[in-house]
């Protein structure tokens, strides 16, 4: 079979290798898709960022998986920590402001369960219909309606990450040439925060986004997971510095709160990693259903648990003053902070063009993948991406609502809605069959979710949602 490969990394550093023209899984009919695949051992391919390549999947005469490095279960539980455990991390303690702190806790733990069971779900439809990718499901359920529209969610899943990375890095490079230039520049075009993300895309990210190949931020996977674990130590222990400074307000402990829709939806915006599902169960030695449930598990117990850590110490610091960029709370003055903005902005800068990349993937893919390669065509996309996310940064500066929306049109479907449905579609059971009962659940609760959540993004818009504007709080 003729292979066509793109070499990068995931949306937080793993090896990238997408496949083009990837072809089935062996053929297997309903129940017995399942079993079999208990004895599927062969080798596959490493782990992509996102299945944007191989939409279509076609038959292979030959073993699609020869000579192909391969994973074990750890190394695929790296993989998928690695693909949740990312920017979205420093958006929880607000999502635990607007659920409450009690309920926050349960809901970390809850979206992480469903995030668990989803992905079980999404990989036993693609066994059962021979598929590759979340696309080629979508299109073996669902036709070309289908296809389009995860084919659409997936492009505006890291599109709007990109525009959440300008505003962070908005929010954190403004405090660094604060810190830095002091009170002479603190008023000055230096300071404006949509001058320092246009420099930031102009010579940085721009520059970057247009690499045809990105491998050499593929290095940088081992270094991301430290450089976030070492992110939350710092929130557990500004917690017990500062957290007593801070004095409480009514409502600061209440056990749960009535934005709790926003609060699910950056959540899911934060555990979302579908888009990595199938090549991670493709690159596993062992493909079994088994193996992969003790992948998803261990992944999502992991990052359960950090992504609670953050949550409630970054909550229990700053209570109801919290923001939905967490770095924001920290003084400008704070060089123990600024340590930590500076970490995250690289983190933000080295994952830009990643998520650049794959964008710009699923228009190729999806509009010219007839046409040869073309360098002119390549630069003019990048910059088009690039300048809009610019434009869309410039909107609001307020990071919860880039988050919430993300997660309402493009997160919560991609958990919530769409592996549950192609599973009842591929069973195709009754309605109200037994094993219908949860999946029909998470869809009407999906549906309810992005809804909730777009009303009550552009609610936020609309009324000007508070947020600090880069303007330091009253404690510093």
């Amino acid at each position: 079979m003729s292979e066509k490969t793109v070499e990068g990394t995931t949306s937080n550093g793993v090896q990238l290798e997408l496949m083009k023209d990837a072809s089935k899984v062996p053929t297997y009919n309903g129940e017995d898709a399942i079993k079999a695949s208990e004895m599927n051992s062969s080798n596959s391919e490493p782990v992509a960022n996102m299945d944007t390549s191989g939409l279509v999947d076609e038959d292979a005469s030959n073993d699609p998986h020869k000579d192909v490095e391969t994973s074990n279960i750890p190394m695929a539980t790296f993989n998928i920590i690695n693909s949740i455990i990312g920017s979205g991390l420093i958006g929880i303690p607000y999502a635990v402001l607007q659920s409450g702190i009690g309920l926050g806790a349960f809901l970390l733990v809850f979206v992480g369960v469903i995030t668990d069971y989803s992905l079980s779900l999404l990989i036993e439809g693609g066994i059962i219909m021979k598929t590759r990718s979340y696309q080629g499901l979508a299109k073996e359920t669902f036709g070309n309606i289908g296809y389009g529209v995860v084919s659409a969610t997936q492009f505006s899943q890291p599109f709007f990450s990109m525009v959440a990375y300008n505003v962070i890095i908005g929010d954190t490079i403004t405090k660094l040439v604060k810190r830095a230039g002091g009170e002479a520049i603190k008023n000055s075009v230096l300071t404006n925060r949509h001058f320092i993300v246009f420099l930031a895309t102009l010579f940085v990210t721009l520059p970057l986004s247009l690499y045809k190949n990105i491998a050499a931020l593929s290095k940088w996977g081992l270094a991301s997971i430290v450089l976030i674990s070492s992110l939350i130590v710092f929130i557990i222990i500004k917690l017990a510095l500062m957290g007593n400074s801070i004095p409480d307000v009514e409502g600061d402990w209440d056990f749960g709160k009535g934005s709790f829709v926003v609060a699910i939806t950056i959540m899911s915006h934060a555990y979302i990693c579908h888009h990595n599902a199938f090549l991670v169960y493709e690159s596993l030695s062992e493909r079994t259903l088994n193996t992969w449930n003790k992948v998803t598990h261990l992944s999502c117990l992991y990052s359960a648990l950090c992504l609670i850590l953050t949550g409630i110490c970054g909550y229990s610091t700053f209570k109801g003053y919290t923001q939905g960029d967490l770095l924001e709370n920290y003084c400008y003055k704070d060089d123990f902070a600024n340590v930590f903005r500076v970490v995250f902005t690289v983190i933000v800068a080295l994952t830009y063009p990643i998520e650049c990349f794959v964008t710009r993937e699923v228009i190729e893919n999806v509009f010219f993948s007839k046409y040869k390669e073309s360098t002119i065509r390549h630069a003019i996309l990048t910059i088009v991406l690039v300048g809009v996310a610019f434009a869309a940064a410039t909107i609001t500066d307020c990071l919860h609502i880039v988050l919430s929306i993300n997660g309402s049109i493009s997160a919560v479907p991609l958990i919530f809605i769409f592996p549950a449905l192609f599973y009842m579609k591929v069973r195709e059971e009754k309605l109200l069959h037994w094993k219908n009962i949860l999946p029909l659940f998470l869809i009407l609760l999906g549906i309810f979710l992005s809804i909730g959540g777009i009303f009550f993004s552009i609610q936020s818009i609309l009324s000007g949602d508070t947020c600090s504007h880069g303007e330091e709080l009253w404690y510093c």
